[in-house]
Formats: C-alpha cells, sequence, structure tokens
C-alpha cells in the first residue's frame, strides 16, 4: 500500500538498498537469502519483477514478497499481489529487481495508500510530477535534497512546471513548425 517513487534507475537502486537494510536493522526479514548478480535477497524482501514470464504467470511490472529460498540458494518462491505464488530457478530468470521502490514511469497505472517520492534531478517536469503526485489515494510525500532545491523552493517549482511533452509529428506539420522540413 506504499509506493518509493524517484525518476532514475539509479536512485531506485539506493532507495531499494536503503529500505531493504532499514527492514533487516529492524528484524522484518529472513535470515535465508539468495545473491544474484550484485544483489542479495532474503525471505520477506519485497520483489518487482522487470520481464513477462507468461508461463510462469508474471508480467512485468507485478510485485510480490520473497517466501521461501531453497537450500542449494537456487531457487526462490515469491508470492504476487494477485495471491499467486511463483517458484523459479535463479540461475534461469534474473527478471526482477528489489522491489520497495520503482521509477515514475514504471508506476504509472499504480495506486497506493501512500506515496513517497524523491524529486527533482534533471527528470524533474510537470509531466513526471503530475504521475508523481498522483499515484495515492490519501497521501503523497515529496522529498527534496538540498543540492536540487539550494535554500530555495522557487527552482524546483520551476522544473516541476516545465512540460516537456512530446509532439507528433502531424501535429507540428499542421502547426507550420519550422522544424519540420517537408522538402525530403
Amino acid at each position: 500500500e506504499t509506493l518509493l517513487l524517484a525518476g532514475t534507475r539509479s536512485e531506485v537502486q539506493n532507495l531499494n538498498a536503503l529500505a531493504q537494510d532499514e527492514r533487516k536493522q529492524a528484524g522484518e526479514l529472513g535470515a535465508e537469502s539468495i545473491r544474484v548478480d550484485d544483489v542479495t535477497y532474503f525471505v520477506d524482501d519485497r520483489v518487482l519483477f522487470t520481464q513477462n514470464h507468461r508461463a510462469m504467470g508474471v508480467l512485468n511490472g507485478d510485485r510480490g514478497w520473497v517466501k521461501a529460498i531453497s537450500e542449494d540458494g537456487r531457487r526462490m518462491t515469491v508470492r504476487l499481489d494477485t495471491g499467486a505464488q511463483v517458484g523459479f530457478d535463479t540461475d534461469a530468470m534474473r527478471d526482477f529487481a528489489l522491489g520497495y521502490a520503482s521509477t515514475t514511469h514504471k508506476a504509472q497505472g499504480s495506486t497506493s495508500t501512500s506515496t513517497y517520492v524523491l524529486a527533482g534531478g534533471s527528470m524533474q517536469d510537470r509531466e513526471l510530477s503530475y504521475v508523481q503526485a498522483s499515484r495515492a489515494r490519501d497521501k503523497t510525500v515529496f522529498f527534496l535534497t538540498r543540492l536540487d532545491v539550494g535554500d530555495e523552493m522557487a527552482q524546483i517549482a520551476r522544473e516541476m512546471e516545465r512540460s516537456r511533452q512530446k509532439e507528433m509529428a502531424h501535429t507540428l506539420i499542421r502547426k507550420g513548425s519550422p522544424d519540420i522540413d517537408l522538402d525530403l
């Protein structure tokens, strides 16, 4: 019921690591673990699938909780938010990541009770801000760094007002845009 959002995958990786560490320090993660690439996953970790695996019943963007890790450290069982349970060999299937946080783009269409947003940076604009602000039913909290904001909130407000909405070529042609050369 909570979403953590950021503009870039790098920020998401940092937020995921921080969230996992907080849960580990609080004793909320199991002792069993599995290392996949550069990430260690524990029982009760939150995961996000990053590719479709229809044969398993998993779609890109599905989230769930790690429920079991085999003794040999090769298989993981995840209970999806839908209630379904999937098991897989992590040597064969690696299309998942920690799922406490996600990019704003990945969260489009999601709804939660509360959303916490790491705002700022090069990705921040009106469209991204709108998606970030509209994911929660009850509460959205924006967090900013002093590096992004400085002592004034005016700059980040300008970034959040700036639109970078893309225009279709036929729209630009209809407007007679000087950027479109029709003499190909």
